[in-house]
């Protein structure tokens, strides 16, 4: 399967969010941690309440397939 581009910040965000909780080490999530937070400097604080949101219904809805 193949996944979208990822084209703007927020789209990022829930991405990079998503594989810092998901991450299989601590060095990787520290990676995506470090990604999340670029991305976030470019949004609105509401904006990044609702990547953070979005992030954990797509990983709880990943767990459940």
């Amino acid at each position: 399967m193949e996944k979208a581009p990822l084209d703007n910040d927020y789209d990022a965000l829930v991405s990079a969010l998503m594989l810092g909780i998901t991450a299989s080490t601590e060095g990787k999530a520290r990676e995506s941690i470090k990604m999340a937070i670029f991305f976030a400097s470019f949004l609105t604080d509401a904006e990044v309440e609702t990547a953070k949101v979005e992030a954990k219904l797509k990983i709880e809805m990943n767990n459940k397939d």
